[in-house]
């Protein structure tokens, strides 16, 4: 029956075949609509879910919030860092200042990067060593570069007024008193102050009664000075310029007292010992000393009015030329001429009187005075 209807009517089969293949369309159609649907709400709900999370972690890299990153530090902190470095004494100094780090018993000059060891005698703290800072008019004795190495340089008065570091001075003739009396009267009189401040080694021999103690480690070594265009008295003398013109003081090998020098040259050339702090009694002219009469010593006299007899003389006293005692310390050096000879004699004043120290260096003569 099917058979005759299909000879019959062949566009029956037809039709139905091309039904088919609409339904199997649309089927293929509607399953790859719902598979790309379903596609993009999945995308859609994996961006909603994710995406934010993804998002949110590199704004927070590229652009941190304050303080919630660890990794950032307030800008009070960093300036707090660089404010302040360590030194190699294991103390802090002040990156942008100019001040050296003084602490304990050693001082650091920024300026050059050198230390140097302090010495407290009394409420002063000084320089154990002579200053070393190069200036452009400072020499090394015979021009050795070592022996600025050991004795430090020799400057001129004018270099030495401003050659302290930052936080030190050069100390007026007054804190050079003030270092004197301490040591007598802490010790005794018979202790002469020169025998405290001088190093124990390096020295000439100048007798058993001037060694070197090196009482306080103030270490006082023989470096010589520059004068009258020479090196002179290495071994036997360490000279000190003060702040007040033309006034210094002497360690010197043949006697044991701290000297003070009055009328210098300006141009001699002297070591500095610094002293730490500020000044704290002002430096006054030579010429306030009210006498030409220099309590010199022989390795820097500079005057014809130091206490000199005639060569002519034969008269036992030796005195200064002044009228008076006033341009005397309480102890120190002068020169005296006899037969053509210079000497030095160190002095002490005592009642008004200035008095040698030592036996005049002939046979036939004894002790002098001079007033």
């Amino acid at each position: 029956m099917n058979s005759k209807l299909k000879e019959c009517h062949p566009g029956v089969s037809l039709w139905r075949t091309i039904g088919s293949i609409r339904l199997v369309s649309a089927f293929v159609a509607f399953s790859v609509i719902t598979f790309f649907s379903a596609c993009s709400n999945y995308q859609e709900e994996f961006d909603n879910n994710f995406g934010a999370l993804d998002y949110a972690d590199d704004e927070g890299e590229s652009s941190p919030s304050g303080g919630d990153d660890p990794q950032s530090s307030p800008s009070g902190d960093n300036d707090s860092l660089s404010s302040s470095v360590p030194t190699s004494s294991g103390g802090i100094q002040s990156s942008s200042s100019t001040v050296p780090l003084v602490e304990g018993d050693s001082l650091n000059d920024v300026r050059d990067g050198k230390k140097y060891k302090l010495v407290t005698i009394g409420e002063q703290k000084w320089m154990a060593e002579n200053l070393n800072f190069e200036t452009e008019g400072s020499r090394c004795y015979d021009n050795v570069n070592g022996n600025c190495l050991k004795y430090g340089r020799l400057y001129t008065w004018a270099d030495a007024q401003s050659v302290c570091p930052e936080g030190t001075h050069l100390p007026t003739d007054a804190e050079m008193k003030i270092l004197e009396e301490h040591i007598l009267d802490s010790l005794d009189h018979s202790a002469r102050a020169g025998n405290m401040l001088k190093s124990t080694e390096g020295w000439a021999d100048g007798g058993s009664s001037n060694k070197g103690k090196d009482f306080y480690g103030f270490t006082g070594l023989p470096a010589g000075m520059w004068k009258d265009g020479k090196y002179v008295k290495k071994d036997s003398s360490a000279a000190f310029w003060s702040a007040d013109e033309a006034i210094g003081r002497e360690l010197y090998y043949g006697n044991a007292v701290f000297a003070r020098l009055i009328n210098q040259s300006l141009e001699n050339g002297f070591s500095v010992r610094c002293l730490v702090g500020e000044k704290k009694a002002e430096a006054t002219s030579s010429s306030s000393e009210g006498s030409s009469s220099s309590e010199e010593s022989s390795s820097s006299a500079e005057s014809s009015s130091s206490a000199k007899s005639s060569s002519s003389s034969q008269s036992s006293s030796s005195s200064a030329k002044s009228s008076s005692s006033s341009g005397f310390g309480s102890s120190g050096n002068f020169e005296y001429e006899i037969d053509g000879t210079t000497f030095t004699s160190s002095y002490v004043k005592y009642n008004g009187l200035i008095w040698m120290n030592q036996a005049l260096e002939r046979k036939d003569v004894g002790r002098c005075h001079g007033n």
